[in-house]
């Protein structure tokens, strides 16, 4: 367990908006009460995606478009969230891709998605309030949350393991933070996490505790207003 004053001690402060300690639950209000109901999975049906990824081809499934959809995800669970129309998932990748670069062809391979972006293309597209940011902690996140705004993190795609050893890496998959609720001294964010596994209940409303993010977290995402 991770203690509020070691998470703090982990990095200095340094964000401009003020770092709050989540003493109490705080959900943001379009996902208050059916926050299931914009869960948006990387493959179809959300019971396929174990099986998809776990199977997954690196030759052959690399730059297949839904291999890269973590982001195009969390950005759409945002839309259906606030009830703003979308051109569903395969058009909003298409254009995130040739109009934004949110993803770009790098040595014959599809990468992203880019953080800032992604921030314009919900900007422009979707009229959304976003923020590519950096260099940001648990903490941070936390006054996201409070401050009315959903997060989608960069963070391994171990983020569905929730305990064991810590991670390696720290990257490579997007997840949408949306909540916070304490658990005694520490808490736990609650996400919808796109690859998540239906067998160990980790796709949609998931609780995972600061420690775990913290293990599983690069610092670097996106912020939204979760205000129409």
């Amino acid at each position: 367990m991770i203690s509020f004053a070691r998470l703090f001690a982990l990095k200095p402060r340094t964000h401009t908006e003020q770092r709050v300690e989540p003493h109490d639950e705080y959900i943001l209000p379009s996902m208050r009460f059916n926050a299931s109901e914009f869960y948006v999975p990387q493959f179809f049906p959300a019971s396929d995606v174990e099986r998809r990824v776990l199977s997954y081809k690196p030759e052959q499934d690399c730059n297949k478009p839904e291999w890269n959809w973590c982001g195009i995800c969390c950005a759409l669970m945002i839309l259906k969230s606030l009830g703003i129309q979308n051109p569903g998932i395969d058009r909003m990748y298409q254009v995130a891709y040739e109009k934004y670069k949110v993803y770009r062809m790098v040595e014959g391979k599809v990468i992203g998605a880019y953080h800032k972006p992604l921030a314009k293309y919900m900007k422009s597209e979707f009229g959304l309030k976003t923020e590519a940011v950096q260099d940001v902690d648990v903490f941070d996140v936390a006054s996201f949350i409070r401050g009315d705004k959903v997060f989608i993190a960069s963070v391994t795609p171990q983020i569905r393991s929730l305990d064991g050893i810590a991670p390696r890496s720290k990257n490579g998959h997007l997840v949408l933070i949306y909540g916070i609720r304490p658990h005694g001294n520490d808490f736990h964010f609650l996400i919808h996490n796109s690859t998540g596994f239906a067998s160990n209940a980790t796709q949609c409303e998931v609780e995972v505790s600061a420690q775990r993010f913290a293990e599983c977290f690069s610092g670097r995402g996106v912020a939204v207003s979760a205000k129409a």
